[in-house]
């Protein structure tokens, strides 16, 4: 009997043990389908981080990947890398959506430079504009810098994409800590704050709050002619021809006859919430502003690769049968120089407008509406108002993107699959570099608090003169 109990135990045992095995996730395949695909797929990996700094990160992140558990942790320190690649369109799509949290901190907040300040909390209104120093004993400055791996630039790394602000608090709860009682720290002293618990009001609003300040109710179109300063205003979220019922591409070639028709003096294309879109109609739009021929592309690459190793984890595994058809082989890439339409020149349209034309810019300014900048930046007409891009003016990748479902994380990460110029052979020479708006703006949080647009009133006065 005593015999029989023992074996049972043994039996008992090794199926633990077994399910233990089956449930720990093995977060270093993963890891390996991701950086076996950037070095493949990734055109001129190698650009803002070396191939020695690479080696020795992905070395560094393999050996930690095979002691943690935590799936946000995991997440977090291969984001780590694929931010230092310097590459806007490097992202882990997934983060983004709804935090499977119990707890989030119970307000919103404003981001100036690296400070935080408090911008919404619902269960205690005095402290409103309150600038955080510490969070649970960790500064400000150093969660922001944690926080905003999640939203790379390209190559400009002390830029704070605006984007982090409305989904800190849940970025923090994902990410640092998730905790009933937050310590806060101000210049007043310490202060104990209960979380927002998940199902409850609070938690809801900062939630909806947040999603409506990143996705935006009415950040699609804003359109304005105003008759006492004699200029019109033009605000879209990207370019997309129509986009939630609002018909950007039409409205916009609208607005330009508006403002011809009326001999306005000056017109404002708003790009600070505008994180780019499709580039052939960035390149329609911008001929009706531009006073010169232009490219779209001056020259685009993509790597050697015919068939990836992990083709299948691949959302979109259409763009390979055809992209080799479009490229020529080069010593290190391959060029795309066929069935390209952006290779091609595009004329100023007859109908353009010829008054001033003042460019807002801001953090989220990527992808195609850097692309916007770039051929208007030389322009006697045309006046850059705002912040520092996180898109580059002189070469970025983006265009088919790679799309890599990651099994054991059920998470996505994505990179673009073309190297484009937008500076013929800048990317042989050059970093990603941004553009430096002719007037830069700077906010406190008093201007924040208010809701003042700098920009718009900087403009204004500049049309009374």
């Amino acid at each position: 009997m005593k015999r029989l109990i023992i074996i049972l135990l043994i039996l008992v045992s090794k199926q633990i043990n077994s399910q233990i095995t089956l449930e720990k996730k093995d977060y270093t395949s993963d890891f390996d389908i991701l950086i076996e695909s950037l070095i493949e797929l990734h055109p001129k990996l190698y650009s803002c981080i070396t191939k020695e700094e690479f080696d020795f990160e992905v070395k560094t992140i393999r050996k930690r990947l095979e002691a943690i558990s935590s799936k946000s942790t995991a997440i977090y320190l291969i984001q780590e890398l694929i931010y230092k690649l310097g590459n806007s369109h490097a992202i882990n799509t997934s983060i983004y959506q709804e935090p499977e949290l119990k707890f989030i901190l119970p307000f919103s907040v404003f981001i100036i430079e690296k400070r935080l300040y408090i911008k919404n909390c619902p269960t205690d209104k005095s402290l409103n504009g309150l600038e955080l120093l510490k969070i649970n004993n960790t500064p400000s400055e150093l969660l922001i810098d944690s926080l905003k791996i999640f939203f790379p630039t390209d190559g400009n790394t002390n830029v704070i994409n605006y984007n982090l602000q409305p989904l800190f608090n849940g970025l923090y709860g994902k990410f640092c800590q998730e905790k009933e009682i937050n310590s806060i720290s101000t210049k007043d002293g310490d202060i104990l704050i209960k979380s927002a618990i998940s199902g409850d009001r609070v938690y809801d609003e900062m939630i909806f709050e947040n999603a409506k300040a990143y996705f935006g109710e009415n950040r699609f179109l804003k359109k304005e002619i105003n008759e006492d300063y004699r200029y019109g205003y033009f605000q879209f979220v990207g370019f997309v021809s129509e986009y939630k019922g609002f018909k950007i591409e039409k409205d916009f070639y609208q607005f330009i006859k508006e403002a011809n028709d009326k001999k306005l003096k000056a017109i404002i294309i708003d790009l600070r919430i505008n994180n780019g879109g499709d580039p052939y109609l960035c390149g329609k739009m911008t001929s009706y502003l531009a006073d010169h021929p232009f490219k779209i592309v001056e020259k685009s690459y993509i790597t050697k690769t015919y068939k990836p190793s992990h083709i299948d984890k691949m959302g979109n595994k259409s763009i390979f049968r055809l992209r080799k058809l479009k490229s020529k082989k080069g010593d290190e890439l391959s060029e795309i120089v066929r069935f390209e339409k952006a290779l091609k020149i595009t004329k100023p349209n007859k109908d353009r407008f010829k008054g001033k034309i003042y460019i807002l810019t801001g953090t989220i300014t990527q992808s195609s509406s850097t692309m916007m900048c770039k051929y208007l930046m030389d322009q006697e007409n045309v006046i850059f108002v705002g912040s520092h891009q996180m898109g580059a003016v002189n070469y970025f990748w983006g265009n088919s993107h790679c799309q890599l479902n990651l099994p054991q994380l059920n998470t996505t990460f994505s990179f673009g699959l073309e190297l484009i110029e937008l500076k013929e052979n800048s990317s042989k020479t050059e970093k990603p570099i941004g553009l430096t708006p002719d007037y830069l703006i700077q906010y406190s949080i008093e201007d924040r608090m208010l809701g003042i647009d700098k920009e718009m009133d900087f403009i204004k006065k500049e049309l009374k003169k």
